[in-house]
């Protein structure tokens, strides 16, 4: 991986391998490659979300999946650094020292439905919360205010705290 030609003839062979339909808009430079992220980051924080919609669809048509999960990945990305790593419904933040992320991006309207990856259908959540948003167990009213569906039932937890930093194995 180290030399450049082998380098170059292994990347040449995956792209044929695996992308033959798109291998000739991926750009082997890191140049090229920054000026794509940089630009589907733009649109993900800035562009209309109709006009994003559109752009998802015709990629969608072109059968441009390396694209769209680039736009998801970098989606994932930007969404927890807007909200500062906060979750948006428990206003939690939880920092380990080891660059370990405990909030998930959560799309508000789901992407199969809106083709939306735009920050402005974007909450994070913890990934507990994120399951029962998607699943309909809870819901973020008009108000801001979180609504717990009916079918939705707590029960008073019967497990013993455990002090981590006097955890040993």
């Amino acid at each position: 991986m180290k030399d450049k030609k082998n380098n170059n003839i292994l990347q040449q062979f995956l792209l044929d391998e695996y992308f033959p339909k798109t291998k000739n808009s991926f750009s082997n430079t890191k140049v090229g490659q920054q000026k794509i992220f940089d630009d589907i980051e733009r649109k993900i924080l800035h562009e209309d979300a109709s006009k994003y919609r559109k752009e998802i669809k015709m990629l969608m048509q072109q059968q441009n999946e390396e694209e769209i999960f680039l736009r998801g990945s970098i989606f994932k990305r930007e969404v927890p650094k807007i909200y500062n790593y906060t979750c948006c419904i428990s206003e939690m933040k939880i920092d380990t020292i080891i660059n370990i992320s405990m909030i998930v991006a959560c799309h508000i309207i789901p992407f199969r439905i809106s083709y939306d990856d735009t920050i402005t259908n974007g909450i994070t959540l913890f990934p507990n919360l994120h399951r029962a948003f998607d699943r309909g167990l809870i819901v973020i009213d008009t108000d801001y205010k979180v609504i717990a569906s009916i079918i939705f039932r707590e029960e008073e937890s019967k497990s013993q705290h455990v002090n981590f930093l006097e955890f040993h194995l």
